[in-house]
């Protein structure tokens, strides 16, 4: 990974939760190649009364965000895509 970035876009409350919905942008190197990359993804945040995270999920599509982009793999998930 050459370079990352983060953005959060908004925040939502529900009963016990947060949600944080960002858009990640990223910048790595596949065999010699330069990549950049930028995928959305949400962020289910739950706290204790002390403010602690005790709960955290990421909601992500990794295949757009990174997987998509590296050899064999990637090659593979296009042709499942290209199916559907």
């Amino acid at each position: 990974m050459d370079w990352l970035e983060a953005q959060v876009q908004d925040v939502a409350r529900g009963e016990h939760d947060f949600y944080v919905r960002w858009i990640m942008r990223l910048q790595f190197t596949v065999m010699g190649k330069q990549v950049n990359s930028e995928s959305i993804g949400i962020s289910q945040l739950r706290f204790n009364k002390q403010g602690q995270i005790i709960f955290h999920q990421d909601f992500w599509d990794g295949v757009d965000g990174f997987y998509q982009h590296l050899p064999i793999i990637g090659y593979s998930l296009r042709k499942i895509r290209e199916k559907l």
